[in-house]
């Protein structure tokens, strides 16, 4: 009998890659998939459209079209759309926080697997939102 590969979904973040979350998550994806784990990553663009890459037999970079920036985070409702579609093909989805699109896009994915959470650091900035944010990242965190 053929064994089924594990297969996991990054969500999180921005592309093109500049540092920080992005690259933690870029990192994760190519690293896995050199040992021939299949991990994808789904983001929102910064800057121009979205597209998907295929990196490697194992690994994709899908970039969701993002309509503007707000507070540190990409708005992309298309990030929302693509990971409903897609959600079920993986067996584990790996959130990176904070970041609220990725949050909202997990909430609304309707995804019933495995979740990990990754959480980079705190909001300092905008330590009214971070308030929001947590109530709303622990309601999301519960429903998976």
């Amino acid at each position: 009998m053929k064994q089924r590969k594990l297969k996991i979904l990054q969500v999180g973040k921005f592309y093109p890659i500049r540092g920080g979350v992005e690259k933690v998550m870029y990192d994760l994806m190519t690293g896995l998939s050199e040992r021939n784990i299949h991990c994808d990553m789904l983001c929102a663009a910064s800057e121009g459209k979205g597209m998907t890459k295929q990196l490697n037999q194992y690994a994709s970079l899908i970039v969701c079209p993002a309509w503007s920036k707000i507070a540190a985070t990409m708005i992309s409702p298309a990030m929302i759309l693509k990971l409903r579609r897609i959600c079920g093909n993986y067996d584990i989805i790996h959130v990176h926080h904070p970041d609220p699109m990725a949050c909202l896009a997990l909430f609304l994915s309707g995804y019933k697997g495995k979740v990990v959470l990754h959480w980079h650091s705190d909001i300092q900035k905008q330590r009214l939102l971070l308030k929001f944010y947590l109530r709303f990242a622990a309601l999301v965190d519960s429903t998976g």
